[in-house]
């Protein structure tokens, strides 16, 4: 998964061109899932990503459901505007979060976006609408996210939450870069933090998750 940001700064379509070669060799490996960050221009990114036609309507968020027993990922669109640095989820995205929820088994739940959950300014803006939609629904295990380019794990109310690591931009001198290796099970999940900096040990950190 890559959560937002995959272009440097506007979003433009020669941004997602240089990214798809990359993109394209990891998914000889493995599926890719992509989503929405601050820097990314929806239309640009649709064009370059989804088969969906040109002369169809855009959609208001990109929601992508992905059902890798045993757990289930929701990856959700908390873009709100290109260059706007907070995020949004908005009332129609959380209010069908809830009837999928409501109607979906207890599968546990990973729910995936690319703003973080802190009270800084440029973070996501409805956070307290979207625990209010999933603290009650305990197949809800723990939330993923990006947009602070660095490795920060916590809790709220029992739901983890999981900010990754920056896997090409330091926002901060010193920290380091990489990506998450994770393995997923009915009860938690294993992680272990890779780095892509030669100079750097090849893995940084190891960490377990046990679900509520």
């Amino acid at each position: 998964m890559v959560l937002g940001d995959i272009a440097y700064r506007h979003g433009l379509p020669e941004d997602y061109v240089a990214a798809k070669p990359t993109l394209a060799r990891m998914a000889e490996h493995f599926p890719v899932c992509l989503t929405l960050g601050n820097h990314d221009v929806r239309e640009n990114f649709l064009a370059a990503f989804s088969d969906r036609s040109s002369s169809e309507e855009t959609p208001a968020k990109s929601i992508i459901i992905v059902e890798h027993t045993p757990v289930r990922f929701l990856i959700l669109d908390s873009s709100y505007r290109v260059d706007v640095v907070p995020g949004m989820l908005g009332f129609q995205q959380r209010a069908w979060l809830d009837a999928f929820l409501t109607e979906s088994d207890d599968t546990p739940t990973i729910i995936c976006f690319h703003h973080a959950l802190d009270d800084n300014d440029a973070s996501l803006v409805d956070v307290d609408r979207l625990f209010r939609v999933i603290l009650p629904h305990k197949q809800v295990k723990a939330i993923i996210h990006g947009h602070w380019h660095d490795l920060r794990r916590y809790q709220i109310d029992g739901i983890h939450v999981l900010q990754l690591p920056s896997a090409g931009l330091p926002l901060v001198p010193d920290v380091p870069i990489g990506w998450l290796n994770a393995t997923f099970t009915g009860s938690g999940a294993d992680f272990a933090m890779r780095s892509i900096e030669p100079h750097r040990e090849k893995v940084l950190d190891s960490f377990s998750l046990e679900w509520r």
